[in-house]
């Protein structure tokens, strides 16, 4: 999957109450790419005011990427 989707899929991840263009910084931390046919799943937290996303494939529960947007 190419690398901005990767951030379209955290931003999909966040809650209604965060405004996208309130936001101006992206880390994303690639750890094993998401392959043609992988289903993944997307969970949010929030810590001291950074909203992360953690990409995890959904059938071994391995982590595909973490994405901070602050």
């Amino acid at each position: 999957m190419h690398n901005l989707n990767y951030i379209k899929l955290a931003y999909e991840t966040l809650p209604e109450n965060i405004y996208i263009s309130e936001l101006n910084n992206i880390e994303v931390m690639f750890k094993k790419q998401i392959k043609i046919g992988e289903t993944v799943d997307c969970f949010y937290s929030s810590i001291n005011n950074t909203n992360i996303i953690t990409i995890k494939n959904k059938e071994n529960n391995t982590i595909n990427a973490i994405v901070k947007i602050f």
